[in-house]
């Protein structure tokens, strides 16, 4: 069990952390926006993970700074079990969307320096396919194999492999 100030601590540097998450991810959100030389093709990844990582601030963020209040006994939060594992999932849901996004990211952009050709005839449907593709897998892989975290990113990571090879 930890101290009142170590608590106090705790919750000062989730929030902290969770409001610099969201206030730069805001920010690039509208940067994006602004400027339409940014909405290119080889960029919808790239604002994706800013989408991608504003939630991970205000989901995941949210989840922890709630814990930290309920493991201080600052509050007390009766939920059922399906909603703590409904929280517990969605703390976890969105870091790995987000780690998927950076392997999508690195493994474009490896077919981006050694095909360059077929890089540029990549049609949009393709980055729309793997942007839904982001979203799609880390719920089936924690929904039904419910495998620890760790694995989950190594098995996403040999996903995304599989995918753009496959281009």
């Amino acid at each position: 069990m930890l101290s009142s100030t170590e608590c106090i601590t705790w919750l000062v540097l989730f929030l902290t952390e969770s409001v610099a998450i969201v206030t730069v991810n805001l920010f690039t959100i509208v940067i994006f926006i602004k400027n339409n030389n940014l909405r290119t093709r080889t960029l919808y990844l790239v604002i994706h993970l800013t989408v991608a990582d504003l939630f991970v601030g205000v989901f995941s963020g949210s989840v922890a700074q709630v814990h930290s209040l309920m493991a201080c006994n600052f509050v007390q939060i009766d939920y059922s079990s399906q909603v703590q594992s409904l929280l517990l999932a969605g703390s976890y849901f969105f870091p790995l969307v987000s780690l998927t996004n950076i392997a999508v990211i690195s493994l474009e952009r490896f077919h981006a320096t050694f095909f360059p050709f077929r890089h540029r005839v990549t049609k949009t449907w393709v980055y729309f396919l793997a942007i839904a593709a982001i979203w799609v897998l880390p719920g089936i892989v924690q929904a039904i194999l419910q495998l620890p975290i760790y694995l989950v990113s190594v098995l996403f990571f040999v996903s995304n492999i599989l995918l753009f090879l496959s281009l």
